[in-house]
Formats: structure tokens, sequence, C-alpha cells
């Protein structure tokens, strides 16, 4: 079920791949600017401040308006996601971490060679070697990592 804008809808659904609301968007590539810049995701406080200031956008409706899909129990999924989240309609935290999801970051930028980007291809990366490195047994759940994993090295 995705939700856009208060209507949920269960067949026709968007694709993730649709162009976001232009207040959503704008949302979007402030989050995308500040990590750029500064290597960590921008609190909430700075990117309410950044919308509001530069663009005359209400950040937390523009991020209430945001399409979202359910996901089981709590918050669905969306381009921008706080840390701590917000609870139902509530306002995050000011303090709260405000990173892009795979989504937000599909929209933040075509350049292959953007910051954003390249953290996202190194993290697979790096988490498809260590999947390869790991050794399951037929008789117990879990998981031993192989020498390599547990070395010290570059």
């Amino acid at each position: 079920m995705l939700l856009y804008q208060g209507t949920a809808y269960h067949q026709g659904m968007p694709s993730l791949l649709d162009p976001l609301p232009d207040e959503g968007q704008q949302l979007v590539e402030i989050i995308a600017r500040a990590y750029s810049w500064t290597g960590t995701w921008p609190v909430w406080q700075y990117v309410a401040q950044q919308a509001f200031g530069k663009h005359g956008i209400d950040a937390d409706a523009a991020l209430r308006n945001l399409p979202e899909w359910q996901r089981g129990v709590g918050s669905g999924y969306q381009a921008i996601r706080t840390v701590p989240g917000a609870a139902g309609n509530s306002s995050p935290d000011i303090g709260a971490r405000t990173a892009l999801t795979i989504h937000g970051l599909f929209h933040a930028s075509d350049d292959p060679h953007h910051p954003l980007v390249r953290a996202f291809l190194k993290a697979i990366e790096v988490g498809a070697a260590r999947q390869g490195g790991v050794t399951l047994s037929p008789s117990r759940s879990g998981w031993s990592p192989s020498p390599a994993l547990t070395s010290s090295g570059p």
C-alpha cells in the first residue's frame, strides 16, 4: 500500500522511480548537499531551516507528503529517514540525523561521482566481499567469519 498526500494506493502504485513532489525533491537536495560538504548526515533542524530559509518550504509537511510504501509494523519506506524516527505525524526531533534511503539517493544525483553514490557503491562492494567470506555450518545456525575477515589488513 502506498500513502501519498494522505491517500492510500493499492493498485497502480507509482514506481520508486517516479519523480518526487517538488518540495520533497528540495529536501532530498538539501540533505545530499549537506552530506557532500560534511561527510555526515545533517540534523533535522538544519534541513528544516534550509528548506524554509532558502525555499519557503515547511519541511515537516514536505516530509509527511513524501510517497510512503508501507512495510509491516512501524514506519514505511520513504526517500528520507530520520534517526530517531518521528512517531506518526509528529515532527522529527531537531537533533535527529536526516539520511537518504536508497530511494532518496536515486533522486539525489545523476552524477556517478557524487560522494553519496560512491559511498553506496563502496558499501555494496564491502558487503559482497564479506558475504563471500562467511562459512555456514549445516548443523547449527549462525556463522563463522573466514580468516580473511578476522585478520587485520588494509
